[in-house]
């Protein structure tokens, strides 16, 4: 009463059975990843901000200031 759909134990095509005594052998050790190291962090390129010139020093006054 063989079934022709139910591939027999041993046909091409069927996962080996593992081997007696446990679980089959990996081909490869799992490779520990290093962790990335984070770049430094680089200062900020923008120059710093102008000095704000002496408030009475005439001119325009700055926006939202009452005239």
């Amino acid at each position: 009463m063989d079934d022709p759909t139910m591939p027999t134990p041993g046909m091409p095509g069927t996962p080996t059975p593992p081997p007696a005594g446990g679980d089959m052998p990996s081909p490869l050790p799992p490779v520990q990843q290093p962790e990335p190291t984070p770049p430094a962090p680089q200062p900020p390129t923008t120059p710093p901000p102008a000095p704000e010139p002496p408030a009475g020093g005439g001119g325009t006054p700055p926006p939202g200031q009452p005239m």
